[in-house]
């Protein structure tokens, strides 16, 4: 008769061999990981800044990885579409999402029925960039600099209107955050879309707006905007002589937009650091960095462990924003 420590024994090995069994498929898989085409889904419609970013790291993980990448627009429903289907598919390494901060970080506190939770169905795999952006007043505005700016809003409470894409979007929640920081007071004039801001800042319509650095720098030239400063931590390469909010007297105040690759949660170790290799050597090129930088992106050079950390930050901070301000998730 086998005696209990010995039957313990042999049914450990017993599973332990049923266990290797399962793991052996998954292993093969990683290890020959790709072999066929990567669908990299883009949220957004194409001309977007997120497609734009996917389309130039996807020529480059085409050639590293030897497979195809194809990048897949799937726009609706503020990147709610595109982002859900990543969610609820196989998590292979052959479908990824292009994420930004807006709707991995901002969106799940401003909306209240998501199909996905992006803490629990996503992997970060790979930062691409981060962005400033950057405050522009009207020409007209009697100030300068932020300082100024700040100056005169504490005199005059609610003498200067801004327009963002949206309660809840962004841009309002940096605005409510700079607010809060320096204690001035702006009257908020949301808009269904973007294109109507920048028409309305032009003709005096309303006083600031917060945008890319690409997005109103060229109307800065001939006087019809200035813009008074970025939300990073460090000056934009591309208009090294605009201060940041930092330098401008806001110590504290530190906010950037990112994009990032992610895959659906359950996608092996191995290959999310297959993943985040070849993105990282797509964004060592000269030709990406350049590309980046010249729209005022700056290319991101991290492990996803670095990406989930700025992912995590944010999502932490916007949530506290939208506690603060009173927002009632749609």
């Amino acid at each position: 008769m086998t005696s209990k420590p010995k039957l313990r024994t042999t049914l450990r090995r017993f599973a332990a061999l049923g266990l290797l069994a399962c793991l052996a498929p998954l292993t093969a898989q990683a290890q020959s990981y790709p072999d066929r085409p990567i669908r990299l889904i883009v949220p957004y419609p194409a001309g977007n800044a997120a497609d734009i970013q996917a389309r130039l790291i996807a020529q480059k993980l085409a050639s590293h990885l030897n497979q195809p990448v194809i990048v897949d627009n799937r726009a609706g429903a503020t990147g709610q579409i595109g982002i859900g289907a990543v969610a609820r598919s196989a998590p292979d390494g052959y479908t990824l999402v292009m994420g930004q901060v807006s709707a991995f970080a901002v969106a799940p506190h401003t909306f209240k029925n998501l199909s996905y939770d992006v803490r629990k169905d996503f992997l970060p795999v790979a930062q691409v960039s981060s962005n400033s952006l950057v405050l522009f007043a009207n020409g007209k505005v009697p100030a300068n600099n932020l300082q100024e700016l700040i100056a005169l809003s504490r005199k005059q409470p609610d003498r200067f209107t801004y327009g963002t894409n949206g309660e809840g979007g962004l841009p309002h929640l940096m605005m409510e955050l700079l607010m809060a920081k320096t204690g001035v007071k702006w009257v908020h004039v949301p808009y269904k879309g973007v294109g109507q801001i920048s028409t309305d800042l032009l003709s005096g319509q309303i006083d600031l707006a917060l945008d890319s650095y690409s997005g109103m720098i060229a109307y800065t030239k001939d006087g019809r905007l200035k813009a008074l400063a970025s939300s990073a931590g460090k000056r934009i390469d591309a208009s090294p002589d605009l201060p940041t909010f930092r330098e401008s007297g806001v110590p504290d105040y530190e906010v950037y937009g990112w994009f990032g690759l992610f895959a659906p949660a359950g996608t092996s170790a191995q290959i999310v650091n297959s993943l985040n290799a070849a993105v990282n050597h797509a964004l060592q090129q000269p030709d990406v960095q350049a590309s980046l930088r010249n729209v005022g992106y700056e290319p991101v050079i991290g492990t996803p462990e670095q990406f989930n950390q700025t992912f995590l930050k944010s999502y932490e901070l916007w949530g506290q924003v939208v506690k603060n301000i009173g927002f009632v998730p749609q």
